[in-house]
């Protein structure tokens, strides 16, 4: 009986973790500002992105991703992945509220998408971009406006998050190893009961 109840709980599909890895809406008050690095980012590439006040998804203020130094920024964030990890990046954008078009490139690990021509009236739309980890390791998602005319897309409210992972919950291994402990505690008093 204890070797089924054994089988039957290594049949049990282990707990997944998801959640939130990252969030950013660039509500940050030291981070306001043209040619401004937001908190936890860097920017790559020799260019630049603005803080800026209007045409937010939310709260008052959020990034133009062709900051004002006549060259869009590459906004890069880090994070450590895990291999088999399935990450979704979620974000929006919004029209420049300036008269112009504007693409952006977005890359996630190794899975690339490309928002194109996003007229300047456009009103803040959300997006999503998956990625399955192929390794443990430090890996990271950015933001490309392409053009340089110091008018970009607006970007805001950046969230990266896990789903659909087979990554076991440290709480699981906690309850399965005490569940297995007493099953052999309970065999070993009938053991004893019956000599």
């Amino acid at each position: 009986m204890l070797k089924t109840l054994f089988t039957l709980i290594l049949a049990l599909p282990l707990a997944t973790q998801a959640g939130t890895v990252f969030s950013d809406g660039f509500e940050s008050p030291d981070a306001t500002g043209l040619n401004v690095v937001p908190s936890g980012w860097t920017i790559t590439n020799g260019g630049t992105v603005d803080i800026i006040g209007f045409g937010c998804h939310s709260g008052i203020q959020c990034v133009d991703l062709d900051g004002s130094s006549g060259l869009a920024g590459v906004l890069t964030h880090t994070f450590n992945a895990t291999l088999g990890v399935n990450y979704n990046l979620s974000f929006w954008l919004t029209g420049s509220q300036r008269g112009d078009v504007n693409t952006v490139d977005i890359l996630l690990g190794s899975a690339p998408l490309t928002v194109s021509s996003i007229a300047s009236n456009a009103s803040a739309t959300e997006y999503n971009l998956n990625w399955t980890a192929t390794a443990t390791g430090v890996a990271s998602f950015s933001f490309h406006n392409l053009g340089g005319d110091n008018v970009g897309a607006i970007l805001d409210d950046v969230v990266l998050s896990t789903s659909d992972s087979t990554v076991p919950e440290p709480a699981t291994f906690v309850l399965l190893g005490a569940g297995l402990a007493v099953m052999v505690a309970l065999r070993r008093r009938m053991t004893a009961l019956r000599a």
